[in-house]
């Protein structure tokens, strides 16, 4: 199982948390329906974040589509979010669990309301010096303003 934290960068509830599970092996019939539904959940974070169209079949296309888990990290992406309703607790209490937010969908470039997003640059493992800072390293000198 994937434990995944999403964090909004954008609008009213900038900077705000929620938490979700994708699971991605299992050994019954329904972790094979719920591994389908997790990796058609992570393809659509990668077209939404990479500009990809869902039909888009050319070989960079794929390509682009082509991760592993870590790319996933700092991911940044158009989705909606959603309420879930909390269902009965079972220990006889008759009381229910709180209602949470949820990923309820991800935007993808053939939707009007997908739009391109900056994405991050990715993170040198904290080498330091290791590498040479690119020229417009100015740019990422401290964090984005939804980060701090």
């Amino acid at each position: 199982m994937l434990d995944v934290e999403y964090v909004v960068v954008d609008g009213t509830h900038a900077r705000r948390k929620f938490w979700g599970n994708m699971v991605l092996a299992g050994t019954t019939d329904g972790h094979a329906e719920a591994v389908k539904i997790s990796r058609g959940v992570l393809r659509t974070i990668i077209e939404s974040a990479r500009g990809i169209k869902s039909d888009d079949m050319s070989p960079q296309a794929r390509a682009a589509r082509t991760v592993s888990l870590k790319d996933f990290d700092n991911l940044v992406f158009v989705g909606k979010i959603g309420i879930e309703k909390g269902g009965p607790k079972n220990d006889g209490s008759g009381e229910s669990w709180p209602d949470k937010n949820i990923l309820a969908a991800v935007i993808t470039p053939d939707k009007k309301e997908w739009h391109a997003v900056e994405q991050a640059p990715p993170f040198n493992g904290g080498a330091g010096g290791a590498q040479a800072a690119p020229a417009d390293a100015a740019l990422f000198s401290e964090p984005p303003e939804w980060a701090r």
